[in-house]
């Protein structure tokens, strides 16, 4: 039922009769203000003293206006949001901002209003899509890496930010963005060394076509910058606090070993942001690959240590010396090619190329490119020519790693089928040799 009453607008506040102030103030409402043939719709909540503000972007003078308030009702969250490909994002809304006040969220077809009332101010609504899909969370991660903190600006509120010097990089969170929200809500800001102020307009260019609007892409000389790097951000309170909530729950569910295609999108993002890849070769000849990741948040660094565990992936978490902690895994021969077949470290992933191709495993695990699907041991000595022994060895250590198998005998000679993680292994190989 819509609540209606006449009142006088004085410097863009409505003053409510006393009546109604109870229903006004502990609901959110719908209110239509109309004088003659204008009228305005907006969101808002009775404040304390009982009036109504109404927002700067209305041109309304002074005068008697009609009031309508219509009741909006606060979607309840899902508490099942996942499913194998998909992310219903109305489950990772909260429920109340950090400073403890309600956050309303109204669904309609695939998308999402978001608005908070607050006793100061008027923040900003924001419309985001319903449903998403896993690469979400690789904007979660990178948002771990490199995303601005959820701090309190005077008059501005809540910021969300992302900060980065690879074009290639920018380019992903921005295409990541438009799956979530308008493209042209993203500001940019662009910090450059002296040696790179000829490259500003390209990376000017390369921001207009992404979607960004080319009156909100700023660009200054920096201090203690090598290059260049670009700033991304929105001043909106409640997208913030979703993005940064939004990040902790999945980075949660992605810990307790479930969703492997959410825990290899979200790594993707955490490692291309703030990881680092390094292969070597020692005096030996031996290769060594390792793993590092930089994270000042200790129990945020636990979970991603958890999601690479659940990997096969096993490191130890050391102190530095500048509020930062480091997690570093030395990288064998299977989680290096986990890595470079799941791109967990982005672009960076690349490096591992050679590094595989001069593994010790490879020559051996090279012969699969060679084999059929099934085959005797006789057939694995003709096509691979190597001596019985090795041949014997070679074979029994494979199926110990669970990718042939012995099916039965032929003419008293064993008879082996390639499995489905070998055939994932071929795929890789073939990829190494492109």
């Amino acid at each position: 039922m819509n609540t209606e009453f006449t009142s006088r607008l004085i410097s863009k506040r409505i003053w409510v009769p006393k009546r109604l102030h109870n229903n006004l103030q502990n609901n959110f409402y719908e209110f239509k203000i109309e004088r003659g043939n204008d009228k305005i719709n907006f969101l808002s909540r009775l404040s304390k003293d009982g009036r109504l503000v109404i927002p700067k972007s209305f041109p309304f003078e002074n005068g008697e206006v009609r009031v309508t308030a219509r009741k909006v009702r606060n979607s309840a969250r899902p508490k099942i949001f996942l499913t194998k490909t998909r992310i219903d994002l109305l489950g990772l809304i909260p429920k109340k901002t950090l400073t403890d006040y309600e956050i309303l969220a109204i669904p309609k077809l695939n998308k999402i209003l978001l608005w908070y009332f607050a006793s100061k101010g008027r923040p900003n609504e924001i419309t985001i899509n319903r449903y998403v899909y896993s690469d979400f969370c690789r904007l979660l991660g990178y948002y771990r890496a490199e995303g601005g903190k959820p701090r309190i600006s005077y008059r501005r509120g809540r910021e969300f930010s992302f900060t980065n010097s690879s074009m290639e990089i920018i380019s992903d969170f921005v295409g990541l963005f438009g799956s979530l929200s308008d493209v042209n809500l993203l500001k940019a800001s662009i910090r450059f060394s002296d040696k790179s102020q000829n490259k500003i307009a390209k990376i000017k260019n390369q921001l207009i076509n992404l979607g960004l609007p080319p009156d909100c892409i700023r660009y200054g000389k920096g201090g203690k910058i090598r290059d260049f790097n670009v700033r991304l951000y929105i001043t909106n309170s409640i997208l913030s606090e979703f993005i940064n909530n939004s990040e902790s729950c999945m980075r949660k569910i992605c810990s307790e070993r479930k969703w492997k295609n959410f825990s290899i999108e979200y790594l993707n993002g955490v490692i291309s942001g703030d990881g680092s890849l390094y292969v070597w070769r020692d005096k030996k000849g031996s290769n060594h690959a390792r793993l590092q990741i930089f994270e000042p948040n200790k129990s945020a660094l636990d979970d991603i240590s958890c999601i690479l565990e659940s990997f096969g992936i096993r490191g130890r978490i050391l102190n530095s010396d500048r509020k930062m902690y480091i997690y570093v895994a030395s990288l064998n021969w299977t989680n290096c090619l986990l890595v470079y077949k799941n791109k967990l470290a982005g672009l960076k992933s690349n490096v591992l190329k050679p590094h595989i191709k001069g593994h010790k495993r490879f020559r051996p695990m090279s012969l699969f490119l060679l084999l059929p699907r099934k085959f005797t041991t006789s057939d694995f000595r003709k096509i691979t020519k190597k001596s019985y022994g090795y041949s014997a060895t070679w074979l029994k250590d494979r199926e110990k790693e669970g990718l042939v198998k012995k099916i039965g005998k032929e003419d008293n000679k064993n008879v082996w089928l390639l499995k489905d993680s070998a055939y994932d292994l071929i795929k890789i190989l073939k990829s190494l040799e492109a």
